[in-house]
């Protein structure tokens, strides 16, 4: 088990990936179509979350990189489609 603070910096470590990726994903859906942009960022996401565990036999350093992949994964529908899912292209 890891002391709070580290455990604080794990935890936080998400939003900063999260809050990074909000503007690039819109305008790589500008240029690419929401589908696939929404597709590789949640596959990041999705990659990260399962490595998680697996990467934490390595140190917090590696879990707070895998989180903040994850983080960066983790777009909202709403940053790469104006209109939410009813038009996806």
């Amino acid at each position: 088990m890891w002391p709070k603070e580290i455990q604080g910096h794990i935890l936080g470590a998400f939003y900063y990936g999260y809050m990074v990726s909000q503007i690039p994903s819109g305008l790589m859906a500008e240029r690419l179509g929401a589908k696939w942009v929404l597709f590789g960022f949640l596959s990041v996401s999705t990659l990260a979350t399962l490595l998680t565990p697996i990467v934490a036999k390595l140190g917090y350093e590696a879990v707070i990189i895998a989180r903040i992949a994850a983080g960066i994964g983790s777009v909202r529908l709403t940053s790469v489609s104006p209109i939410m899912p009813l038009t996806l292209q």
